[in-house]
């Protein structure tokens, strides 16, 4: 099914579907467009995300199914710059439905899922995921990016206001956090390429790396994953760094006596992992 809504700016939208796939385009275009439909015949797709070239692999369903009941089933709403796309959960709970939608660029973004994954590219104001296992694939964003996960995958761009991410065993990649960082994971390896605020990462088991730090607090916490920060070049730095059994090093000069006007803020608390300071790529 297909619907076509005209918009005179960006909008908001909010989009449900338990299982399947969402893929969201905020072009350049003033008009909404929405297709949905069921999945059959195991399709995928490959996604690069960024100059890291973050892979994120989607796949599709084995079958329709009850799919198109699903289809017909959905409520799909505009009004007042405001697009609702809803799919029931039950008694189709595991129906596997593609969700395409193309929004005005600027657009703000919510998502609702189970385990459908979501892809999103072009502009996004800000995005709010919440899904128990699905990858959440992320290009810019302009403010913030919240995200409640289970055990799914975020990777994302550059991200112009803070992130938020509460998980279980998910990854998280991020290219450049504008804002602040706070990650709660159980498991998950995290990776942000640029921080441009302070960084707060508590995690069980997973490494932990941040490719680039200049100011603010850098706070990592894990029990056996390993630590690893990047100190972007002519910033001074504050360094409390504990390992119960893991190795330290640390590849900055050094000074006897600590700045208190040091921009930077590093504190890591691991109990068998390694730490790892070092200068950060030019």
């Amino acid at each position: 099914m297909e619907w076509y809504f005209d918009a005179s700016g960006p909008i908001d939208a909010e989009l449900s579907v338990p299982a399947g796939l969402i893929e969201v385009d905020a072009g350049t275009g003033g008009q909404v467009h929405v297709v949905l439909e069921a999945m059959g015949g195991g399709a995928s797709r490959m996604l690069d995300i960024g100059e890291h070239g973050v892979r994120i692999h989607l796949g599709g369903g084995s079958g329709r199914g009850r799919g198109d009941e699903v289809v017909t089933a959905t409520d799909v709403h505009f009004a007042d710059d405001h697009l609702r796309v809803r799919a029931p959960e039950r008694p189709w709970r595991n129906a596997e439905l593609h969700l395409r939608v193309t929004l005005p660029s600027g657009s703000g973004l919510t998502t609702r899922t189970a385990s459908a994954e979501v892809a999103c590219s072009g502009r996004l104001t800000s995005f709010d995921g919440t899904t128990a296992s699905g990858e959440i694939t992320l290009g810019d964003i302009e403010r913030d990016v919240t995200v409640k996960t289970a055990s799914g995958d975020l990777a994302a761009g550059m991200i112009g206001g803070a992130v938020r991410v509460a998980g279980a065993s998910g990854d998280v990649a991020v290219e450049r956090a504008g804002g602040d960082v706070d990650l709660n994971l159980a498991s998950g390896d995290v990776h942000v390429g640029e921080a441009g605020g302070s960084v707060r990462v508590h995690t069980k088991s997973g490494d932990v790396r941040i490719g680039r730090a200049s100011a603010g607090r850098v706070t990592l916490d894990s029990a056996s994953g390993d630590l690893c920060i990047g100190v972007a070049a002519g910033v001074g730095a504050r360094l409390d760094v504990t390992s119960v059994s893991g190795d330290l090093s640390c590849d900055l000069p050094f000074e006897e006596t600590s700045r208190p006007d040091a921009p930077l803020e590093i504190v890591c608390r691991t109990a068998s992992g390694d730490v790892h300071i070092e200068a950060a790529a030019t």
